[in-house]
């Protein structure tokens, strides 16, 4: 086998045990519910937006070329052409016309992956029990952010499903100081690129996972070469083959974003966690909201930090016989360092080009960061030793219930 599966999937301290047959089994069942209310929710078909048509149109030329590799000299365009070669690639190899039924299922699909992903991202903590992984993907399953893109013609639910597979490969390859699980790392990033051109950011966990593998400064360089190259090569063949990919990136605008634009990135970032159709809520609580959401990954990485700190501090040493380990190393041995420097890297990189354009980031944007977020929070809490303390366990359970229950039954009244 190219890449053991088995050191992807399993945590530390993976058994084979009734408790985590169960978990599995709740997460199948998770996985298919989602799956289920994305096709319900869309039996009259995708939601479409000016975006949508854009990834429409792509799709239709790749069906019509009659195979995906013909869209490398497609009409001008700049959005990335990953989803919609899927869709034509799939309408032209299954006779079936109808794009946005193609497009139904695999969202319903891509949603499914991410409960699943998310399930098995916590369960790669050693420190996080089986049933804690089920409430993080129990979280994740019903934002109401994420199924609502989930329902229209977009490519952030394949998106975010291509961050966590590549994500997941990262952590693993880290752990292992494995250069060919971190190959495979750079494989998935290259698809996460051509999915959104935002992914790049993905490439900064992947680079800095892979240096410390080769012995020496000439084998480490050509390392971070070589994943360097895997990840941006498709996205720089699509960029030749359509030269307005790099003209027609929205980068000319002459206005820069102000304190307007950076407020009302928050205000959308409280929209992907509770957004009530029906309601509307002053911008202020979404305002706090957004500010929590986005700060509680942060945190949650301090105080596990702070927490391996002093335990070094008491102990005189890092646990192998190192002194002083620093940050790096700290979140390096729980597992979060690629899950924390994607969430640095994908913020700063779409701050930088919305603010360059005098926009702010409108919620879909704040997706990806979300569903990451929560696997860095979740993991945090089990790191920090919360689920092992009654009163904490019960606090922490009932929010979790709360939002998803929330979000539940906004799918309800949105299906």
């Amino acid at each position: 086998r190219l890449i053991d599966l088995s050191a992807v999937l399993n945590g530390p301290d993976t058994q084979d045990t009734s408790s985590n047959r169960t978990a599995v089994g709740a997460v199948g069942a998770l996985a298919a519910l989602v799956a289920v209310a994305v096709l319900v929710a869309t039996a009259s078909g995708l939601g479409v937006s000016p975006d949508s048509v854009a990834y429409l149109s792509l799709a239709e030329e790749v069906r019509e070329n009659g195979s995906p590799y013909a869209v490398l000299a497609p009409s001008p365009t700049h959005y990335a052409p990953l989803w919609s070669m899927l869709l034509g690639g799939v309408s032209a190899l299954s006779g079936v016309d109808d794009l946005l039924t193609i497009g139904r299922f695999l969202n319903a699909l891509a949603a499914a992956a991410i409960a699943s992903l998310v399930y098995v991202a916590v369960r790669r903590s050693a420190a996080a029990p089986a049933w804690w992984s089920v409430v993080a993907a129990t979280v994740v399953a019903f934002m109401f952010g994420l199924f609502r893109l989930s329902v229209r013609a977009l490519t952030e639910p394949l998106f975010v499903a291509l961050v966590l597979v590549t994500l997941l490969l990262v952590e693993a390859g880290a752990r292992q100081r494995s250069r060919r699980l971190l190959l495979g790392a750079a494989a998935s990033a290259a698809a996460v690129v051509l999915t959104r051109f935002a992914g790049l950011a993905i490439l900064v966990p992947i680079v800095v996972a892979v240096r410390p593998i080769a012995p020496n400064r000439g084998g480490r360089v050509l390392d971070m070469l070589t994943v360097t190259v895997i990840t941006v090569a498709p996205t720089a063949m699509w960029a030749l083959g359509a030269p307005s990919t790099t003209t027609s990136t929205h980068l000319g605008s002459g206005a820069r974003g102000g304190l307007g634009e950076f407020v009302q990135s928050f205000i959308e970032a409280g929209h992907v966690v509770l957004d009530p159709p029906s309601a509307d809520f002053a911008d202020p609580l979404y305002l706090l909201l957004g500010a929590v959401v986005l700060a509680a990954p942060i945190i949650g990485a301090a105080s596990v930090v702070a927490g391996r700190g002093s335990d070094n501090d008491r102990s005189g040493n890092d646990g192998d016989g190192s002194r002083g380990r620093s940050i790096l190393g700290r979140l390096e041995s729980t597992g979060l360092l690629p899950w924390l420097l994607f969430l640095v890297a994908y913020a700063g990189l779409v701050a930088a080009q919305r603010w360059w354009i005098d926009r702010e980031i409108i919620d879909r944007y704040w997706v990806p960061y979300v569903v990451v977020g929560v696997v860095v929070v979740a993991r945090a809490v089990a790191e920090a030793g919360l689920l092992s303390k009654r009163r904490w366990r019960t606090v922490v359970i009932a929010m979790a219930g709360v939002l998803a229950l929330v979000n539940l039954g906004l799918l309800v009244t949105f299906t």
